[in-house]
């Protein structure tokens, strides 16, 4: 009796524990961020984007604004999960937007104040957002 009563009380700490873990991997994107740069995925061609040319993207805790110019283009919510990319075979961060999870994999890093978001595909575009208001 003591044994389950004991059980009960530890796993949900454990369990409490991994979440937390888990919490603590994922990245954060919240902030306001603008183009910079696209990588075409075929050729492997950049187009440059200057500071201030309009392309933002606002994320919250768990929505996100896309701007082009000052014209709001598209809103939603989107989610981060945790998933292998076929073409690197490692475990990354996957948003999916607006709960489409069978749409195109994108996957998403940060780096040197940087939002970097690449189609999981062999010939999969890229592109790079500038931070210009980050929270993260």
């Amino acid at each position: 009796m003591k044994t389950k009563i004991l059980v009960l009380f530890i796993l949900p700490l454990l369990i409490a524990c991994k979440k937390k873990e888990m919490e603590k991997d994922m990245i954060s994107i919240v902030g306001k961020w603008e183009l910079r740069t696209v990588i075409n995925g075929l050729t492997g061609q950049k187009t440059d984007y200057p500071n201030g040319n309009g392309n933002i993207i606002v994320f919250t805790k768990s929505n996100y604004q896309n701007y082009s110019g000052q014209k709001l283009i598209k809103s939603g919510t989107y989610k981060i999960v945790k998933e292998i990319s076929a073409i690197t075979n490692v475990m990354g961060n996957r948003i999916i937007y607006d709960d489409e999870t069978d749409a195109v994999r994108l996957f998403i890093d940060t780096h040197d104040g940087n939002l970097n978001l690449n189609i999981d595909a062999i010939d999969g575009s890229g592109t790079i957002y500038k931070g210009i208001e980050n929270n993260n």
